[in-house]
């Protein structure tokens, strides 16, 4: 009896189903508006020659990930959800592919402060320290790889031995191949980088530095002011 009861029970949990995400659902489709809100506010992402209140697709996915919305369908489950709700209206023929938000979707939504999308090095921060909490080597590499920008390459074997001081084996080939399925790094034989998408406001978005400088310059011509700047040790 109790042999049976015990397989009965044990046959009930098998056949249950596994537990909604956060990200699914109605959830995902409330984040994804969320996010195409807030990405409205950034400086570059809409342009004045823009007529409609879109981003880049892309852009959408990327931000999106990092709020807990993982999987293809379940993006794009959310984004049917939307548009059956005449929240969005999603521009496929477009180059890149754009969603438009809506009045009704703007009404429906609410910004996203912790977003992290006023810069790509605020992205960045949040991939590396919150989404994937990389530690020890692994983030050693990530973060000399933003030092620049993260906008050029670096050589490999030089990044390895001379800046790291580790070895080139097959440790170090997985820390590679660890960081690329996470789409953190893109690399080929003899080069490295970060990847196209720890640039989710496009590579030639301003860096928090250029901001910063633009508007100490701003400021200085503003009331007649001049420095001077020596650009000496700077690789370009």
């Amino acid at each position: 009896m109790t042999t049976k009861t015990t397989a009965s029970v044990s046959a009930k949990k098998a056949s249950r189903k596994p537990a909604r995400s956060r990200s699914a659902g109605g959830s995902a489709a409330q984040t994804i508006l969320n996010i195409i809100t807030t990405l409205l506010t950034v400086p570059g992402v809409v342009t004045a020659e823009q007529q409609r209140k879109e981003v880049p697709r892309t852009m959408v996915v990327q931000f999106a990930t990092t709020q807990g919305v993982h999987g293809k369908s379940t993006f794009a489950n959310a984004l049917t959800k939307l548009k059956k709700e005449q929240k969005i209206v999603v521009h496929s023929n477009s180059l890149p592919s754009m969603i438009e938000i809506t009045t009704k979707g703007l009404t429906s939504a609410q910004p996203i402060h912790d977003l992290s999308a006023q810069t790509n090095e605020d992205y960045q921060h949040k991939v590396i320290f919150t989404q994937h909490q990389l530690t020890g080597n692994t983030l050693r590499l990530v973060k000399v790889l933003q030092q620049d920008g993260g906008k050029h390459q670096y050589s490999k074997k030089h990044l390895c031995v001379t800046i790291l001081g580790l070895k080139m084996n097959s440790t170090w080939s997985n820390m590679l191949t660890k960081l690329k399925k996470l789409n953190i790094i893109m690399f080929d034989r003899d080069t490295i980088q970060l990847s196209d998408a720890m640039f989710p406001l496009g590579r030639d978005h301003r860096s928090r530095a250029e901001a910063e400088a633009q508007h100490e310059h701003e400021h200085e011509h503003e009331y007649g002011m001049s420095t001077n700047t020596d650009t000496k040790g700077i690789i370009i």
